[in-house]
């Protein structure tokens, strides 16, 4: 099985992590699961999920 990730433009996010919530509701991941943020460039960043 492929580990979850989410690929994000930071110069949209506003840290709300809504996309967050929406991946752990859309793959029925637990209340108990977070995301590692790692920034690729300025302007992007990959997370990586992690219980």
């Amino acid at each position: 099985m492929a580990e979850p990730t989410i690929l994000i433009n930071l110069d949209r996010c506003t840290g709300c992590w809504t996309c967050a919530m929406a991946c752990k509701i859309g793959n029925h991941l637990p209340d108990e699961t977070w995301w590692s943020i790692q920034c690729l460039t300025r302007t992007l960043a990959l997370t990586r999920l992690y219980t």
